[in-house]
């Protein structure tokens, strides 16, 4: 299977409980994502970094709007809280790449966003 967009009942430790491990970026997109945007991304991440990591893996993107409340808690600005979760270990040099190379990817959109974490998570069973 390979990537796809988040649906309705995907959250992070739904795909966690899943999988058992997940490497997760998350950024801050300070404008509302488009279908397009998503899919843009998407595509990306496709088509630099399957070839050199692994042919089937798979990903989420999920989108999460950050309100007033939650951007105050978070000290970010209000915007979309994209969460990309990949479900295989990425070598630390390849997990930069695909960090700095998404913010590359915000730009070429011409939308603001920031990286807030990368990380990876495991669940002790």
């Amino acid at each position: 299977m390979m990537g796809r967009i988040g649906d309705y009942g995907d959250d992070i430790h739904t795909l966690l409980h899943r999988h058992g491990e997940l490497d997760v970026m998350v950024y801050m997109m300070y404008d509302e994502p488009g279908e397009r945007d998503m899919l843009v991304l998407q595509e990306g991440i496709e088509k630099m970094y399957y070839s050199n990591v692994k042919e089937d893996g798979e990903y989420v993107i999920l989108a999460e709007y950050i309100d007033i409340q939650t951007a105050i808690a978070l000290n970010v600005y209000r915007g979309w809280k994209i969460t990309i979760c990949f479900i295989w270990k990425t070598p630390e040099e390849i997990r930069k790449a695909i960090a700095e190379n998404l913010l590359l990817g915000f730009d070429a959109l011409k939308v603001k966003a920031e990286l807030l974490e990368q990380k990876e998570m495991g669940i002790d069973v």
